[in-house]
C-alpha cells in the first residue's frame, strides 16, 4: 500500500468522524428542543386562565357568572329571576 493510498483512507475516516459527530450534536439539539417545546405544551395546556361566562335572555344587560368547583345543591338561586319589562325594547340587538 504506498502512501498516497493510506494518506485517503486516513481522510475518509476522519471525514465519517467529523460527519457523525456533527449530525449526532445535531439530533442531541433536536431532541432537547423538542422535549423544551413538549414542556411549553404541557404547561400551557395545565395553566389556562379560567373563562369568562355571561348569561342573558336578550331583554337584559348581560351577567357575569361566577365560576363553581361544585354543583349548586342549595336551594337559592344563582341567579335573579328576570326582570318583567313593558317595553319589548331588546338590549342585544337581533
Amino acid at each position: 500500500m504506498n502512501r498516497e493510498k493510506w494518506q485517503n483512507i486516513k481522510n475518509t475516516r476522519y471525514f465519517y468522524v467529523v460527519i457523525y459527530r456533527k449530525l449526532l450534536s445535531i439530533i442531541a439539539i433536536s431532541v432537547a428542543l423538542n422535549i423544551l417545546l413538549c414542556f411549553a405544551i404541557i404547561f400551557t395546556y395545565w395553566h389556562q386562565p379560567q373563562g369568562d361566562f355571561y348569561a342573558t335572555n336578550g331583554m337584559t344587560p348581560p351577567i357575569q357568572l361566577k365560576v363553581l368547583n361544585q354543583p349548586n345543591n342549595t336551594s337559592q338561586a344563582l341567579l335573579a329571576s328576570d326582570i318583567k319589562n313593558d317595553d319589548n325594547s331588546k338590549i342585544i340587538p337581533d
